[in-house]
């Protein structure tokens, strides 16, 4: 280990190959090629004494550059830093290039020993490759994974070039994968134990990557059949709430593995090609995975559910499913849905279990392509290219219905050219033409930057920000605490960037803002952002919330009016009342926002064109302190009157009066609102949204067109600290004053709302519903829930309905009337089902 290494000088990383510079402009305190010759033999130990001396002045990144560097021993990131190397998509055509860490270390080892890279709470491993120089499939070596994820850390531009297993964190919440390319040779991502949540973002497995890495030896037809054999692009086991999205694996025998300890989550624009089994799923939780807009590409089968699964649960909605044996294939317990999807080949078969095919479409009808046998339930409606005489049904056990007629007002979505684009982007490139470092600047201007905390910086700040401000470019804030008494203004075309430029849960690391007084934080004007910064305010103690959960009503951490193009990119909250608010700025982008707002989290109103994706508000902060001084830690308000408050006062997301928002795989974990929508004319769309204990998930008062794709979500609160619940609490409410359509697409509620879909204004369809409601949560229980409360100038289309648990209350005024019967028939329980014309009674 190196010692002496002196403190860390901030520079902006400039690549020496052009191909390598990235759009926004990230910083380092140490080059490694500054402490370590090319002649070195073994760069772990210079990487790990670089690494822990970053985290020892509470965080920052080391840049690798370009190059090959051998690693005898394994790595591991202290809480708060960060690598980046030069780093392209690799195109599975071209030799690897950038930085690469050949990894020579233990062989002989298992996947639970200490991985080559170790990334402790909020770290970030950006931009390098993985190579294993001694692998070959002619002789495995089951090397443990090459990276190992924690506590909100980072795992992005990454490629694996041929590890044993790939990435694997381990009994930790929200993990985060973003853009990662390669052959691993047993699992690419491997999943035990995830909670609140799993972020999978596009993501490519395939034997092309290693066979044309440049830094191939082996044989390349033995390295195909060894992959579709025995190798499995995702595993997931006990996962909660996760996202997979934008993803892609091909020539595996197992394209996703869903596995003992029950996951749940939401899948979308999946792509699984050239693999023996599609999705192996014998163990889901009974929330299920959703899948939308996703294809499976000459597999022999799609879905396998095996004979000794526990319990599958799987919703499809547009999906296409071209199979060279079966389409679906189910041998045990489970309750599936084919709804607004296309099987081109393959037969459906199932011999247990319930399921419903709906509003699909079959290619090749020339052949069988439903068989019922055993217990199989199945309610088969309004699907083309299909008769009943393509049902084949062998025992007297199998229940069926089948009708021709397509199930009217069933939502069918597909997302057009620019919201596509909304979905799939991942960042939002700054226009900054020039790099300055904070402390460098101060200096020059003789202005007092004060990164202790102690004393105002607001005015260095904004010092500051107005000289970069005169050509444009971007302002780096180094680790620190930055006390403001006062608001700062980040100019047109100017950025601030903290040390922690990475999404994360908010521990006291990288670059922290304290605000301490009434107003907002920062103002951005046109073009202008905030990257990798958290937020306190310090005076907003448990010790000052009196007995009825009093809090101090600070301002908006982030404000703009009138800006078009403004950002906030990996921005989190410790302890703040409110958020971010964009009024009148068209193209807005938010991204990797989290923590916890005690008032707004993000607000939206006049303006269109806008994204919020991948932001993440959980309380989980306070409770766990994450290096925070004791006197900030709510713990015990939590536990009485702090999380009354949230569930009464907190609202999430607020949009009002947008056109054409786009909200991307975003998550709230304990809030009065999750989503609040107003604004006569709003139309938004939002793909893969979860809400968990909040006492309203959806709630919306105006709008004209909101599509909702892939939902899930627990309506749930407490009335006080006696645990009495809530009443009037539904999953989805639509109010008088809504007049539009509300879209809902592949949505799963549970747990203990009084009415599941509560429509008092406009309509509202729904479509591909996997209920858990009425369930025991605590020591409380409902004995019925309501399934939907129509007013009298509103409607309600439900179609697809599978129900888990039994004490949902169906047969209902309410319902007789609000056009369900015209749906799709419901599969209550096993063996148990009610047609269109029987509902109701």
């Amino acid at each position: 280990m190196m010692s002496n290494i002196p403190n860390p000088v901030w520079k902006a990383i400039t690549s020496k190959d052009p191909r390598f510079q990235r759009a926004e402009h990230l910083f380092a305190g140490y080059t490694l090629t500054d402490f370590a010759s090319t002649d070195t033999k073994d760069y772990s130990p210079v990487i790990q004494s670089l690494l822990d001396k970053l985290g020892e002045i509470g965080g920052g990144a080391l840049y690798i550059p370009a190059g090959e560097y051998a690693c005898y021993s394994p790595i591991e990131l202290p809480v708060g830093t960060t690598i980046l190397g030069d780093w392209m998509i690799p195109d599975g055509k071209s030799p690897i290039e950038g930085t690469v860490l050949a990894y020579y270390g233990e062989a002989a080892s298992e996947e639970f020993n200490t991985p080559f890279i170790v990334l402790n709470q909020s770290t970030e491993v950006r931009g390098i490759a993985v190579w294993y120089p001694n692998q070959s499939v002619a002789n495995p070596i089951p090397y443990p994974p090459a990276l190992r994820p924690s506590f909100w850390s980072i795992v992005k531009e990454i490629t694996l070039i041929n590890p044993w297993i790939g990435v694997a964190p381990r009994d930790c919440d929200s993990p985060n994968i973003h853009n990662v390319y390669g052959t691993p040779l047993s699992i690419g991502i491997r999943v035990p134990m995830v909670t609140d949540i799993m972020r999978i973002e596009e993501t490519y497995f395939a034997p092309d990557y290693w066979v044309n890495s440049g830094k191939f030896s082996d044989d390349e037809a033995a390295v195909r059949t060894y992959l579709y054999e025995n190798a499995t692009g995702i595993h997931l086991n006990r996962t909660d709430w996760s996202y997979c999205t934008d993803t892609c694996i091909d020539g595996y025998h197992n394209g996703f593995v869903m596995d003992a300890g029950g996951c749940y989550g939401q899948n979308y624009n999946i792509t699984i090609k050239n693999c023996y089994h599609a999705i192996y799923a014998p163990f889901t939780h009974g929330n299920g995975q959703e899948i939308t807009f996703s294809r499976i590409e000459n597999c022999d089968y799609g879905l396998y559910i095996p004979a000794d699964s526990a319990y599958t649960a799987v919703t499809f909605q547009d999906v296409e499913i071209d199979a060279k044996i079966e389409a679906i294939s189910v041998h045990n317990a489970s309750k599936l849905t084919l709804v607004d999807s296309t099987v081109k080949n393959g037969r459906i078969y199932s011999d247990v279990g319930m399921m419903i095919v709906m509003n699909s479409r079959f290619e090749n009808a020339d052949t069988i392509k439903i068989v019922l046998e055993g217990k199989a339930a199945a309610n088969i409606v309004g699907n083309s290219g299909l008769t009943e005489s393509n049902v084949s049904i062998n025992g007297n056990d199998v229940i069926y219905e089948f009708s021709a007629d397509t199930v009217p007002n069933a939502v069918s979505y597909r997302l057009n050219e620019k919201q596509t684009a909304q979905a799939k982007m991942l960042t939002k490139a700054p226009r900054c033409r020039n790099a300055y470092t904070a402390d460098t600047l101060a200096n020059e201007l003789g202005v007092a930057l004060d990164a202790t905390g102690m004393t105002d910086a607001s005015a260095a700040l904004n010092a500051c920000l107005k000289k970069v401000g005169e050509t444009g470019g971007t302002l780096f804030l180094p680790t620190g605490h930055y006390l403001l008494n006062n608001t700062v203004y980040v100019p047109a075309d100017t950025e601030l960037c903290g040390a922690a430029n990475f999404a994360q849960l908010p521990y006291n690391i990288g670059t922290v803002i304290d605000v301490d007084f009434q107003g907002h934080a920062f103002e951005l004007s046109a073009r202008a952002g905030l990257r990798g910064i958290t937020f306190c305010n310090p005076t907003q103690t448990a010790e000052n919330a009196d007995e009825t959960g009093k809090l101090l009503p600070f301002d908006y951490n982030v404000y703009a009016k009138d800006a078009p193009d403004v950002y906030v990119i990996n921005v989190s909250s410790f302890n703040t009342y409110n958020g971010v608010l964009f009024d009148g700025c068209d193209r807005h982008y938010i991204d990797g926002l989290s923590g916890l707002y005690m008032n707004r989290g993000a607000v939206v109103m006049n303006s269109r064109d806008g994204i919020i994706r991948d932001a993440q508000f959980n309380l989980q902060p306070l409770m766990r302190g994450y290096g925070w001084p004791q006197e900030l830690n709510f713990r015990g308000m939590v536990a009485m009157h702090f999380f009354e408050h949230l569930q009464h006062e907190c609202y999430t997301f607020v949009l009002d009066n947008v056109q054409d928002e786009m909200v991307f795989g975003c998550f709230t974990y304990g809030s009065a609102k999750a989503l609040k929508i107003a604004g006569d004319d709003t139309t938004a769309v939002t793909i893969g949204f979860a809400a968990d204990y909040v006492t309203q998930p959806v709630d919306v008062h105006g709008g004209k067109h909101i599509v909702m794709l892939n939902t899930q979500m627990t309506p749930f609160a407490y009335k006080n600290y006696t645990f009495t619940p809530v009443t009037e609490i539904a999953a989805i409410r639509t109010r008088d004053t809504f007049k539009g359509v509300l879209d809902v697409a592949n949505i799963e509620p549970w747990t203990q709302p009084h009415v599941i879909f509560w429509v008092d204004g406009g309509t509202m369809n729904v479509t591909n519903i996997n209920s858990g409601c009425g369930v025991t949560m605590g020591n409380t229980y409902v004995d019925e829930v309501q399934l939907s409360r129509v007013g009298k100038n509103a409607k309600l289309n439900l179609a697809g309905f599978l129900q888990y648990s039994p004490t949902v209350k169906v047969a209902d005024a309410s319902v007789a009337n609000c056009g369900f019967c015209g749906a799709a028939g419901l599969i209550t329980a096993p063996n148990m089902m009610r047609s269109p014309e029987r509902f109701g009674e």
